[in-house]
């Protein structure tokens, strides 16, 4: 491939972000005074850094801190908002005490997040905001997430999937707006390395956020530490599996020092949803 090939490539792959951004900003022009549910990764950014474009002065940001969340995602979510710098409120809510949350029920994500918009709405009603939007994109629309129903049944918008964007040209837009979060990886929350039905408690939740930690620190990218107790299944994309073997030895003994007994490395490599693969 001539490097003159891959320039037009470069260049008619912004104009398309360009135009994309160009959409997103006129649908959030009409929608007055908004409140975005932010959680610092790239969708919720995206989406909050254009808000602050098309609706300067009339934008709120709302992060919801549970024991769900990696502890990466509020690092992100500050240096964030420090760049958009619009106002901003965490709320702390305890989804755990939600029985189907604590369960680790395969609908378990409907009940937290209707849980969470819930208490974002509420938050709008008292800021004089008019409609909460957050950040699914299209790309969203064909996975295993029972959250979505909530979004539904609460009216919340999702101007991202709305529009057709995908994660690709969202991290396009995101580049285009300068947000460092760019080409952060995925997030989600940690009920998700726990097999259904598992008892939740923040015991397990802090040692599998504890034990990704320790993998970023190594310099691995994308990440899960599936708790299959006493086995650590850990998942990494593709070009981290020699990486991971390069520090075994360490991420060996770290883990067991957190409380597994065995711990092993995927060799299909990071998928989402994996625990849905045997649904």
């Amino acid at each position: 491939m001539s490097d003159t090939f891959v320039h037009v490539n470069e260049i008619e792959s912004h104009a398309r972000a360009e135009t994309q951004l160009e959409h997103l900003l006129e649908l959030l022009r009409g929608l007055d005074r908004v409140l975005v549910a932010f959680s610092g990764g790239v969708d919720s950014s995206c989406l909050l850094a254009a808000a602050a474009t098309a609706l300067p002065g009339r934008v709120h940001a709302v992060t919801a801190e549970t024991v769900a969340h990696p502890i990466e995602d509020r690092e992100a979510a500050a240096r964030v908002l420090h760049a958009v710098a619009v106002p901003h409120t965490t709320i702390k809510v305890d989804t755990l005490t939600l029985e189907p949350v604590r369960t680790n029920a395969r609908d378990r994500c409907y009940h937290c997040k209707r849980a969470l918009l819930r208490e974002m709405q509420e938050l709008a009603r008292q800021r004089g905001l008019g409609v909460l939007i957050e950040g699914t994109n299209a790309d969203d629309l064909g996975t295993h997430r029972p959250g979505l129903a909530a979004l539904a049944d609460l009216g919340v918008r999702s101007p991202l999937a709305e529009l057709g964007l995908g994660k690709a040209t969202v991290r396009a837009i995101a580049a285009l707006l300068d947000l460092e979060v760019a080409d952060r990886p995925s997030s989600a929350c940690l009920l998700t390395r726990l097999p259904y039905g598992v008892e939740v408690t923040p015991e397990r939740l802090e040692r599998i956020g504890r034990a990704e930690t320790l993998l970023r620190s190594l310099g691995v990218g994308q990440i899960r530490v599936r708790d299959h107790a006493p086995v650590a299944r850990i998942e990494v994309e593709p070009e981290d599996l020699q990486l991971v073997l390069r520090h075994r030895d360490r991420i060996a003994s770290g883990l067991q020092e957190l409380g597994w007994h065995h711990v092993t490395l995927d060799l299909a490599g990071y998928r989402s949803g994996s625990y849905d693969e045997a649904r």
